[in-house]
């Protein structure tokens, strides 16, 4: 792969910036926004991010979607009862605006929250204070962002049962329900998702997961409870997990109807495993080949929505054990010094065969 600059990038302006002197393959003049036919392609930001106008450029050319990693968390957005700020959050927002991209809300009810928030031992005052959360967060951004992460990870990381949140120790499961309808109510027009890890994987423990998940769906779904699609994180861990395509296609065939879409929220993938992997193999084909088998089995059965990528620079991602293969870090598009990865590839291979026959949601 032919080295290029970051001066070289900026030299002539946002669009022959982005001009790469690459090896001859689809990262000489791809745009991953433009291959979706209706699939929106994203990934997560930083306010850092806005500081750097090669990342900036790679944005615009990429994204027609952005989602905030950290501003809108409400461990950044309420850090002390009623001192709400969305600072770092407008500036992600009005970036999207300007480069044509829509805002996908993540996320409004977590297990990590503000301290005060984990130390409220009444439900009455913990569901006063989801409800404020909520209505706060969705009615300001309200018109922009249109689509939420309304809950995530309501399950324990690797098994099939509830995560002992706040949330679930005082009010139970009916807070799932509850969230959703506060965030309709604060935003009729948004699309509203429920996130979870390890849908997308095999073994019998994502078995359980993924049918644990298809009962809560069906209820709520049964209820009229405004739940529009699933949210599959997919941060693979090469070496450790591997997609189950088969198992995946089954679930998302029943989530389908449900008259209910999918977007892959997350995607990145772990080196903690590298080391596990055969000599031979190249860290940049390995996730490569997991992103694009991932979105090809999520188009196929037609419910695929959007594609986001968590970050995409090695740089602002997660650090990780320098475990063998060249990996540094979460696997993303670009490595630390934005030279183009095989995955860049890969993913707008993958982008390009989706298909476009979906539903509203």
């Amino acid at each position: 792969m032919a080295g290029w600059t970051r001066r070289g990038i900026l030299a002539g302006g946002s669009a022959a910036a982005m001009t790469f002197g690459l090896r001859a393959s689809a990262a000489d003049d791809v745009a991953l926004r433009s291959l979706g036919r209706g699939i929106r392609f994203g990934a997560a930001i930083d306010p850092e991010d806005l500081k750097d106008p090669v990342m900036r450029s790679l944005f615009q050319r990429h994204c027609s979607s952005l989602t905030p990693r950290n501003a809108l968390k409400w461990t950044g957005t309420e850090k002390q009862p009623g001192v709400i700020q969305f600072d770092d959050a407008d500036k992600i927002a009005d970036f999207a605006r300007e480069i044509g991209a829509g805002l996908y809300g993540h996320t409004l009810v977590w297990y990590r929250v503000p301290a005060w928030v984990d130390a409220i031992t009444s439900a009455d005052e913990l569901r006063a204070a989801m409800n404020r959360h909520i209505d706060a967060t969705v009615g300001h951004f309200a018109g922009r962002a249109y689509a939420w992460d309304v809950v995530n990870e309501v399950m324990d990381y690797d098994a099939a049962q509830w995560r002992a949140s706040v949330f679930y120790r005082l009010l139970g499961k009916d807070h799932v329900r509850e969230a959703f309808e506060r965030a309709h109510r604060a935003d009729p027009k948004a699309i509203l998702v429920i996130n979870e890890t390890h849908l997308e994987k095999a073994g019998a423990n994502y078995d359980a997961r993924r049918a644990m998940m298809l009962d809560l769906l069906r209820e709520l779904r049964g209820a009229g409870v405004p739940v529009h699609a699933i949210g599959l994180q997919a941060h693979f861990r090469p070496g450790f997990d591997q997609l189950d395509a088969p198992a995946l296609t089954a679930f998302l065939r029943e989530v389908g109807k449900l008259g209910m879409g999918a977007y892959i929220t997350e995607m990145d993938g772990s080196c903690r495993f590298a080391h596990r992997l055969p000599p031979t193999a190249t860290q940049g084909d390995i996730y490569g080949q997991v992103f694009a088998d991932m979105v090809r089995t999520v188009a196929a059965t037609g419910t695929l929505r959007g594609v986001t990528t968590w970050g995409l620079r090695e740089k602002f991602s997660k650090a990780e054990a320098r475990q063998g293969h060249g990996c540094r870090a979460r696997a993303l598009l670009y490595d630390e010094d934005l030279t183009p990865l095989p995955a860049l590839d890969a993913l707008a291979g993958a982008l390009r065969n989706t298909g476009s026959s979906r539903s509203k949601r």
